[in-house]
């Protein structure tokens, strides 16, 4: 017998150490509520760990949810980024955690050159069409003489 997911089943993607996540599931918001199984949590040691695992869910069609525990405070203070589904662009979610995870270096020891590298983790094509650029005449025409 296999263990399916249930299709509303939350997928939770936190920074922290693992001796805080059983704390910090106590503080999860009541969305994650989906039953008595509650949200499938995943412990991350730190933000490329995390960024990987939540681009696999996002390929996966997956709903997700990424925190990051700021200093490992006694009572959890998570900062959330956002509710990510598999309808956004990949790109565009991980450019937006990278600069939420910059703004939290003091917290996660990152630097702006190190945020970057999340690039590597992403999926290049853009997240919008893009409109080929007009052509320009580079050979000069000659006026024909009748």
């Amino acid at each position: 017998m296999t263990m399916q997911t249930r299709p509303n089943q939350q997928e939770v993607v936190i920074v922290a150490p693992g001796a805080w996540i059983e704390r910090i599931n106590q503080h999860l918001p009541a969305e994650f509520s989906s039953g008595a199984a509650g949200p499938n949590i995943h412990p991350c040691s730190n933000v490329y760990e995390a960024a990987a695992r939540v681009l696999k869910l996002l390929r996966q069609g997956r709903t997700v949810w990424a925190y990051v525990l700021v200093d490992y405070l006694p009572a959890p203070e998570m900062h959330f980024f956002r509710c990510f589904n598999g309808s956004e662009r990949i790109k565009t979610i991980a450019l937006t955690a990278a600069r939420r995870l910059n703004k939290l270096n003091q917290a996660l020891s990152l630097g702006a050159d190190e945020a970057l590298t999340l690039d590597a983790l992403i999926d290049p094509t853009p997240s919008e069409p893009q409109t080929p650029p007009p052509q320009i005449q580079t050979t000069p025409t000659i006026p024909q003489t009748p």
